[in-house]
């Protein structure tokens, strides 16, 4: 009760015209980041710190956590319509947000992306409010052996998104797994596979290859037409109908609880959360994701907002940033004279629970915000494709030139957009590459980190209980995914056999 009497205490302050007025700039200022491929809301929370150098320490987080949550929504809107997402937890809302728009449903995809984000967001930080101590204190017991198990549990899932062949699926993530390579070794400090180019020293921006990957190549795929047309698409139907709401309902409540545990595990990042969600889904639904499921919106965009909120916990607990983008957010703190940390709430409760209820404000304006200007974004879609083209590509170097002001993540962007556009016409699968692409480094370097903690003995991740039951349950989801379709291809070669006979 004590912490809801705090809350309630900072809801006061968050709702005074000066805080008010911070959390819409932040929400507005957050989904312009969003939108434009590329930048996210790391870069964005970065480049916009100084518009924050006059406001008092609280007004200053208020903008920036907004900022930082509004992104997440904003990545959405390119995801589904332009089939380009905005940043890295966006990338899998195209698989099958960018479908419900080319069927005419792009007003409900949007809308169930904003329903969804905050019943995720609201049900996180109330998750906050209530047992962050003892969910924080759990997840300061994730040293490497039990983060290098969870990883290895994420990187299990790319079989769930292997489609029609698990070896091409496998091969894609290999794929993936060596791109991770690239850069500096995460131990010595060495170059590896950088071919003496400075540029490679920080490894390959995850962003520069989803948006080529996702959007270049779309573009490449549209030239092809003989007549580039932009799909028509209604906004008349902006909430789903009775069953869509259903099967909606499950997967936002998926979504949330998934995203909010691994909100609590420092090194994972929203992107994980999204993936994860996704592959989680197509065990429940009957629809096959893919196709225009509202299942694969739903599910994706309330984890990667469920965790944006969660995320916060371990930051404001135990001064330890769960992500980039919280990383960031860290300086913030630390700029305006605060440490995060367990003495933050002994030191300055009020700043605390005003930045807490601040995200119930924040959230429910983003809903105010972006219900009723579906209609205004799906509009976007009646653009002439031409002039639609250079806008993509425009937003889509402008992101990637921003992310180090260098026009090598330009290159590398296009780059991978003609590797994607060939990964299209011949069917491989990109989702299995992009996620080994962002776990390989995270798994590479709790491996290792384990590894020399324990002088090389593999016993440092069966002794520990949450690495052998995290461990345990990815070889249950491995064998469970493979098992379907292996008696998919028995069940056809015996008809085949049948057919002969």
């Amino acid at each position: 009760m004590e912490s809801l009497d705090q809350l309630a205490s900072g809801l006061g302050h968050a709702l005074t015209p000066e805080y008010l007025l911070f959390a819409l700039i932040g929400c507005v200022l957050g989904q312009l980041v969003g939108v434009l491929p590329g930048v996210g809301p790391t870069a964005g929370i970065a480049v916009l710190i100084p518009l924050t150098f006059d406001l008092d320490p609280t007004g200053a987080i208020i903008m920036l956590a907004a900022i930082y949550y509004g992104a997440m929504y904003g990545g959405t809107i390119t995801s589904v319509l332009l089939n380009t997402p905005g940043e890295a937890a966006s990338v899998v809302t195209t698989l099958d947000g960018y479908k419900m728009a080319l069927q005419g449903r792009g007003g409900v995809a949007l809308g169930i992306s904003a329903i969804g984000s905050f019943i995720g967001a609201t049900i996180a930080t109330f998750g906050l409010v209530l047992v962050a101590p003892p969910l924080a204190r759990f997840a300061l017991r994730f040293g490497p052996a039990e983060q290098f198990a969870l990883l290895v549990l994420g990187l299990s899932t790319l079989i769930g998104l292997t489609g029609r062949s698990v070896i091409l699926g496998l091969i894609m993530g290999i794929l993936g797994l060596m791109l991770g390579l690239i850069g500096l070794d995460p131990v010595v400090g060495a170059p590896r596979l950088t071919f003496g180019m400075v540029q490679l020293f920080d490894g390959i921006e995850f962003v520069t290859v989803a948006m080529g990957l996702f959007g270049i190549s779309e573009i490449l795929l549209n030239l092809e037409q003989p007549t580039m047309k932009i799909f028509e698409t209604k906004v008349a139907n902006l909430f789903p109908k009775r069953e869509e709401w259903r099967r909606a309902g499950g997967a936002i409540l998926r979504g949330t609880g998934l995203g909010f545990v691994l909100g609590l595990v420092p090194g994972t990042n929203s992107a994980i959360a999204s993936f994860l969600a996704y592959v989680v889904e197509r065990r429940f639904t009957k629809q096959p994701l893919g196709t225009g499921a509202i299942e694969g919106v739903a599910a994706p965009e309330t984890a990667n907002n469920a965790y944006t909120s969660a995320a916060l916990i371990p930051l404001f607990t135990l001064g330890i940033p769960s992500s980039p983008a919280i990383a960031v957010l860290m300086g913030a703190f630390i700029i305006n004279g605060l440490v995060p940390g367990p003495l933050l709430f002994r030191d300055n409760p009020t700043f605390v629970w005003t930045i807490i209820a601040s995200l119930y404000v924040g959230n429910a304006i983003l809903l105010l915000l972006n219900l009723p200007l579906v209609g205004l974004w799906v509009q976007v879609l009646k653009i002439p494709y031409p002039i639609l083209m250079v806008l993509i590509l425009v937003f889509s170097i402008v992101g990637s030139y921003s992310l180090n002001g260098s026009m090598f993540d330009v290159g590398t962007m296009f780059l991978f957009g003609v590797v994607g556009y060939f990964f299209k016409k011949l069917d491989l699968p990109t989702a299995p590459m992009i996620l080994a692409l962002v776990l390989g480094p995270l798994i590479e370097r709790s491996l290792r980190t384990s590894l020399e903690i324990s002088g090389g003995e593999l016993s440092i991740f069966y002794s520990s209980p949450i690495a052998v039951t995290l461990l345990a349950i990815a070889a249950i989801v491995l064998v469970s995914s493979a098992l379907p379709i292996l008696a998919l291809r028995r069940a056809r070669a015996a008809a085949s056999e049948d057919a002969e006979i």
